[in-house]
């Protein structure tokens, strides 16, 4: 069970960890040099930013999800198994349902960190519907093309 433990558990978080910190240290460095040089906070930094932030919030959530499950198993072989009353199935199913939450939780936290990401998905997604994506596409590029005239008669008429 210990084995199960170091290996599902303890050498990921070690794993994850070194190379976030690693990726993080250079991350900061670089928007640490670029606010000195440049004084204010880029576009760039911004996103540098945002990237330190979901490391952190995936390695939070893994020991969240995985941690209880983990724990729950080395209980269960240091007492030895134990007796299956109530409360016991149902803190051993809640464990393993909240370490298989951690799988689908990535859905929800890439594409609130990339807007690349949840573009793509858009475009993916809008064949499903593709009326009303049609729809809004074509009222989107109406307002670009007005849009488009209104500058293009500010620049004729020089105002």
């Amino acid at each position: 069970m210990s084995f199960n433990i170091i290996v599902g558990f303890v050498t990921p978080i070690l794993f994850m960890s070194a190379i976030y910190t690693i990726l993080i240290c250079r991350l900061a460095k670089d928007v640490r040099r670029s606010r000195e040089l440049l004084g204010a906070v880029t576009s760039t930094q911004r996103a540098k930013l945002r990237a330190i932030q979901a490391m952190v919030l995936v390695l939070a959530l893994f020991v969240i999800c995985w941690l209880p499950c983990h724990m729950l198993n080395l209980w269960t072989a240091i007492r030895g198994a134990p007796t299956y009353n109530f409360s016991s199935k149902v803190l051993h199913d809640a464990s393993v349902h909240l370490a298989m939450s951690h799988h689908w939780l990535h859905t929800v936290i890439y594409p609130a960190y990339s807007r690349q990401l949840t573009n793509a998905l858009r475009d993916t997604a809008s064949c499903c519907f593709k009326k009303r994506y049609k729809r809004n596409r074509t009222i989107e590029l109406q307002t670009r093309v007005l849009q488009a005239n209104v500058s293009f008669t500010d620049l004729a008429t020089g105002s």
